[in-house]
């Protein structure tokens, strides 16, 4: 079963973090929320064969799921009947993404950087929306 981990959504809100995505968006850079992450869920065969480890996924989804929004579907199973799984992930908010990976002091660092850009030297600001972690980087010199 390679059903997606709440440590998967984690990690695909890293790599958003990590190519500099969401600092972007800081400076005005297109818009991207709200993402929906890749989902992969049990197929039919396995909503049967391991219906306990299915539950036990929902279950620690949903338990994790503080900073994104599960959109579920109405699956209805030939043995098992209606049952509701998970669908989708959506993550609502830049500030959502930001607490799933703990990444919310080092935003509001960013963010005082672009304002004052923003006021004192507004052409920094494509060089922040393009190299806005190397910035965060300067900024701890």
């Amino acid at each position: 079963m390679s059903w997606t981990t709440p440590a998967e959504l984690k990690a695909q809100v890293q790599k958003l973090w990590d190519r500099g995505i969401l600092l972007s968006s800081f400076c005005g850079s297109e818009e991207i929320f709200p993402p929906c992450l890749t989902l992969k869920g049990p197929d039919s065969r396995e909503l049967s064969d391991s219906f306990t480890e299915m539950r036990d996924w929902i279950a620690r989804l949903s338990g994790a799921a503080k900073q994104y929004r599960i959109v579920w579907r109405s699956v209805n199973h030939r043995i098992l009947g209606t049952n509701e799984l998970p669908a989708e992930i959506w993550i609502d908010s830049l500030d959502d993404a930001l607490g799933l990976i703990g990444k919310r002091q080092e935003a509001r660092q960013f963010a005082a950087m672009v304002k004052l850009s923003r006021d004192e030297q507004p052409a920094l600001l494509s060089w922040l929306a393009k190299r806005s972690l190397r910035a965060l980087e300067l900024a701890e010199k």
